[in-house]
């Protein structure tokens, strides 16, 4: 299948959305809604999209990611693969990817403390810390999502989320119900929440617009199929020899058609930012141009994100 132009405007509307129905999509490019209903399933079907998933804020219900890197040594592709699954299994661990460069894997627990997270992580040592020569590890303080612009090149709005806060939005443990049930599949209608969650549809409506209004869910961003769209995913890690420039860094990596999400750390690099751009080439010209502009970058490193294993904005079901 060939992407036409009414195929990619679909898809960039669908990307860091506020939720928009068939109907309001429809209505913004001119289309029927069965016409967009008629060309999502086509996407679907052929792979551009893998996924629906919906950005949760877990800042505001208490929560707090621990990213980790890890270094294996003489670790076989079989212990690889324990470790893998291991973690896959952890409801608690909310995103991990296979990366090629300083580190080997890359993966983020979510947790209420830095007591909890220590709990969690003595325990995955006790399993596996004989292969395991280096680790780096660092909090996530804010992450920043921004519209995929490569999709159609245009100057429209950046369209910009920023996740990340010290204020715990009022909520309960339905909420939170409802949330795990929405972070792998935003698409799972009123009615099958409701079954799920033993509550009336319009109950779980209400809800969900509550927390949406709060920003709980501040928005719904698509899964694109990298081999489909011909991108790859790179993550380059930047310190600065100062903050001055910070947010005159963090306005080009909003304005940047190919980068897709900004982390602010504490305890490791001053910032991590998420490419998809076409080849190695492309992104060591981006990189060239980033570094020409900023001349108090001090050090970068880059990751090939080779596969993601897990990708979720919540605790699992």
């Amino acid at each position: 299948m060939k992407l036409d132009i009414k195929d990619k405007r679909i898809l960039q509307e669908l990307d860091l959305t506020h939720k928009r129905s068939y109907s309001e999509i429809g209505k913004k490019l001119q289309l029927s809604k069965e016409v967009v209903n008629y060309k999502i399933k086509n996407l679907e079907k052929n792979g551009y999209i893998n996924a629906y998933h919906t950005l949760i804020d877990y800042s505001k219900l208490g929560y707090i990611c621990v990213r980790v890197y890890i270094k294996y040594i003489n670790t076989p592709t079989k212990i690889e693969h324990e470790i893998q699954n291991y973690l896959v299994k952890q409801k608690n661990v909310i995103f991990i990817s296979e990366i090629k460069g300083e580190y080997d894997l890359n993966f983020g627990i979510l947790v209420k403390s830095i007591y909890e997270f220590e709990k969690e992580y003595i325990k995955f040592k006790k399993e596996f810390k004989k292969y395991i020569i280096e680790e780096n590890i660092s909090i996530y303080t804010q992450v920043h999502h921004f519209k995929r612009r490569y999709i159609i090149e245009s100057e429209d709005e950046y369209n910009t989320i920023v996740m990340g806060s010290d204020k715990i939005v009022e909520h309960d443990s339905i909420d939170e119900e409802i949330l795990k049930l929405l972070t792998k599949n935003s698409k799972f209608s009123l009615l099958e929440l409701a079954n799920k969650v033993k509550l009336t549809p319009n109950a779980i409506g209400i809800r969900i617009k509550k927390m949406e209004k709060n920003g709980i869910i501040p928005g719904y961003r698509i899964v694109l199929n990298p081999k489909e769209m011909e991108i790859e995913y790179f993550k380059v890690d930047i310190d600065l020899d100062n903050l001055k420039n910070f947010e005159s860094l963090l306005s080009y990596c909003k304005s940047h058609k190919n980068i897709s999400s900004i982390v602010k750390t504490i305890g490791g690099n001053d910032l991590e930012i998420f490419f998809e751009v076409k080849n190695f080439e492309e992104l060591m010209e981006i990189m060239k141009d980033m570094r020409n502009k900023f001349k108090d970058i001090r050090t970068w490193k880059y990751f090939v994100i080779r596969k993601y294993l897990k990708y979720v904005y919540f605790l699992e079901p």
